[in-house]
């Protein structure tokens, strides 16, 4: 089982760049970002949870690359 990751360094690894998607609800949104592992920086695809929890935050994670892609082909308009 991987470790946990220290918390601390959540906020400098996720940089939101733009909303894509707000559910009508507003319950969930699709945002693009990057995120930083090391020294390498790469665009991604991020699901957040609008919801309040115990952060009183959204809670974000990131989409693996081929279910990001999946997801923004549908958001595409035809």
């Amino acid at each position: 089982m991987a470790a946990p990751q220290d918390s601390s360094k959540l906020d400098t690894q996720w940089k939101l760049k733009r909303i894509l998607y707000t559910d009508p609800s507003g319950k969930w949104s699709l945002a693009e970002g990057t995120w930083k592992n090391e020294s390498k920086e790469q665009a991604v695809v991020a699901y957040c949870w609008n919801e309040d929890n115990e952060h009183e935050k959204g809670t974000w994670f990131v989409l693996p690359k081929p279910i990001a892609d999946a997801v923004l082909l549908q958001l595409i308009p035809e």
